[in-house]
């Protein structure tokens, strides 16, 4: 017998007298030459409804060709009590390819109606079938379940309510049991089969060279009789696996991949990560391939095979950190530094080890840290900074390269603003013009001056830039070398040009932390996500909290006014050719760099006499725009040193000398016979006692 449909056609045939409506109280409905059941479509969509009505979503439909014999029995009970409805039961099976559907319906609008049972019974599921007569129940045919202790009773009315139970019943029994037999055997067979081809598979995938065309073939037989795409089982990850290893074109073995992560989701199988990473590999793409290596040995059990895998990821990371920076922005956009690489789920995330970073790439001083994030800076793409940092570093990087740019160009005085120092002043203007008197208005604008004097000075700390400078610049304008915001700034541009060919002597620039790029709420999300992840994966212990607290760096916005005041042109020296053009950049002298690096030595030295590690990066950013060595630099900050202490000693004779009131002729003569012997300019000693 080849199916179901074959034996019950040949009891059909066998026993086409009892078998029969004829014989039965009930009806009994039996397929045509096509396999349809024969059976009125109402009648049959009422049978479907009650199957359907115990589950959320109709399971059983009229067009399905699973259907093979089925019967239907229907009692009216009339009641005998005004307090009782009548009723009317339902009893209807189908024996179906997969098994036998049963249901007992009580159909009544009275009350204590009872709930409809519905049986559902696979054939492999069952051991063995016996017919019983039942003293309580009658005549019924019982299920026992494999490997299991209940059964099923379906009693006769089940099937049709045959006018001969006792021989019914036994036809029913031997038809049953054929039917049990033949999928139990076509289960082995299938089984067989199954062992048979997953073998041959696995056999060419050892193989060195294979027929690709014959091992596709055995593939799409295997997702033709095994693979259901829409459940992730261990069938669905074995073809996906050799599907990706008998591809040889890469491009096709990534499409391959991306339609199983569209099926699979997270739920990543080892085996084919390590597939895809090879694949990776062998198309350079090293960023991927160490990925998913780490991906293959965190979650493979074989620990042989995890060694194989380390081997494969080490070499990966290898040739990673060697071509890093070519790798496009976006695919490395945000950096997580760890002592071992693991694996990321994240697009644009790289996982690097603190103790083999990329050749070429720059972090702040004392950094990378363990277990931290950084953010690829948006222009100078080789350089990463802090992710609790990025926003301020990047404003405080655009606003240093702002005032190199405004002192190049020939800038003599230069004030920095807060505007909402500004708005609050205005405010204050307003309403004292409307509602104050003077002496409110004098004490009013003296709280101002020293609130804002105040934040002033925290601002200037913070940012690492004094906001009132007053200059002296003798060469003619020009553009810095090594400028990084100034190419993609159309605006500064503008204001180089003017200089270089006209003559602008006054301009205002605002700056904001909204000019920069930002990290978008999705990303931030997206970041929150994947750090947990991270850190469970690295074990880290680093400083963070369970999510990045961004929301305090974005709430912490800067919009200063920058005003500037040129000197003439005509007074400067014309070393740079009067054909200046738009872009042109042009190098500082050496005394020119050396004195800019020394000035902003002299200011961060002013408030403690000491460098922090925040000045530090300002310095080092200053020191690569100048184009100093590092050497040139260290002197400048050692003679500057020495002479901050010098001026300290000075500072202090001046302080102790000053408190006692005006200073005398002879106390002149001894402060000047001081600064004398200690070495600082006149100039210097009137910025000291100012």
């Amino acid at each position: 017998m080849n199916s179901i449909l074959d034996i019950i056609n040949k009891y059909r045939n066998k026993y086409r007298y009892q078998l029969n409506n004829s014989n039965f109280n009930g009806d009994i409905y039996f397929p045509d030459n096509n396999g349809k059941l024969q059976i009125d479509r109402a009648v049959f969509n009422k049978m479907l409804n009650k199957f359907n009505a115990q589950f959320d979503e109709p399971v059983f439909s009229p067009n399905d060709d699973d259907y093979c014999l089925s019967f239907k029995y229907e009692m009216f009970e009339k009641s005998e009590s005004i307090w009782r409805e009548d009723r009317n039961y339902y009893l209807a099976t189908i024996l179906a390819n997969r098994g036998i559907i049963s249901v007992w319906s009580e159909e009544t609008t009275g009350f204590e109606k009872k709930p409809d049972q519905i049986d559902i019974i696979k054939w492999e599921e069952i051991e063995d079938i016996q017919a019983l007569n039942d003293n309580e129940f009658g005549n019924l045919i019982r299920f026992f379940i494999k490997n299991e202790t209940h059964h099923y009773d379906l009693l006769l009315n089940r099937f049709g309510l045959p006018k001969y139970p006792q021989a019914t019943s036994g036809i029913l029994l031997l038809l049953l049991k054929e039917i049990v037999i033949f999928e139990n055997n076509k289960e082995q067979a299938i089984e067989q089969h199954f062992e048979n081809l997953c073998s041959k598979i696995e056999n060419l995938g050892f193989q060195e060279k294979i027929n690709k065309n014959e091992a596709l073939a055995l593939l799409e037989e295997f997702k033709t009789n095994y693979v259901n795409l829409n459940e992730d089982n261990s069938n669905f990850r074995f073809y996906y696996n050799y599907k990706i290893r008998f591809t040889e074109d890469p491009k096709q073995a990534l499409r391959v991949f991306g339609d199983y992560k569209k099926l699979c989701g997270d739920k990543l199988g080892s085996s084919i990560t390590f597939e895809i990473a090879k694949v990776y590999a062998n198309s350079n793409d090293y960023l991927s391939a160490a990925n998913y290596f780490a991906h293959s040995e965190e979650n493979h059990k074989n620990v042989e095979e995890k060694l194989e895998m380390q081997v494969f990821k080490k070499n990966a990371y290898s040739e990673l950190i060697k071509e890093f920076t070519n790798i496009d922005y976006d695919n490395r956009k945000f950096v997580f530094v760890t002592d071992e690489v693991v694996y990321t789920s994240m697009d644009g995330m790289v996982v690097l080890k603190r103790n083999s970073l990329p050749q070429g790439i720059q972090f702040p001083m004392n950094h990378p840290k363990i277990n931290e994030v950084y953010v690829c800076h948006p222009i100078n793409k080789n350089s990463y900074l802090p992710i609790k940092e990025f926003e301020k570093e990047l404003f405080t990087d655009r606003l240093h390269e702002l005032m190199l740019l405004l002192g190049s160009l020939g800038a003599k005085k230069i004030d920095i603003s807060s505007q909402e120092r500004n708005v609050n002043a205005e405010n204050q203007k307003n309403n004292t013009q409307a509602n104050a008197s003077l002496d409110l208005t004098l004490n009013s604008a003296k709280g101002d001056y020293e609130k804002n004097s105040s934040r002033n000075i925290l601002l200037e700390h913070e940012l690492n830039v004094k906001f009132n400078q007053t200059l002296n610049p003798r060469k003619a304008p020009f553009v810095p070398n090594n400028l990084v915001w100034y190419h993609s700034n159309l605006g500064w541009q503008r204001i180089a040009n003017q200089r270089l060919n006209g003559n602008l002597l006054t301009h205002t620039e605002v700056i904001s932390t909204s000019q920069a790029e930002t990290l978008s709420t999705n990303e931030i999300k997206k970041l929150n996500a994947e750090i947990t992840f991270l850190w469970g994966r690295a074990k880290a212990t680093g400083s963070y909290t369970n999510e990045i607290d961004f929301k305090s760096v974005s709430e912490k916005n800067y919009t200063l006014e920058v005003a500037v005041e040129f000197e003439d042109i005509d007074n400067l020296q014309q070393i740079v050719s009067n054909e200046n053009t738009l872009g042109i950049e042009y190098k500082t002298t050496s005394n020119e760099s050396y004195e800019q690096y020394a000035e902003e030595i002299r200011f961060m030295l002013e408030d403690d006499g000491e460098i922090d590690e925040k000045e530090r990066r300002v310095l080092e950013r200053l020191r690569k725009n100048l184009g100093l060595s590092e050497e040139e630099a260290k002197q400048i900050e050692e003679k500057n040193m020495q002479l901050s202490h010098n001026e300290k000693e000075y500072l202090e004779e001046y302080q102790a000398i000053i408190a006692d009131g005006e200073i005398s002729e002879k106390e002149r003569r001894l402060l000047n016979r001081l600064s004398s012997s200690l070495g600082i300019s006149e100039e210097r000693i009137k910025e000291l006692e100012k």
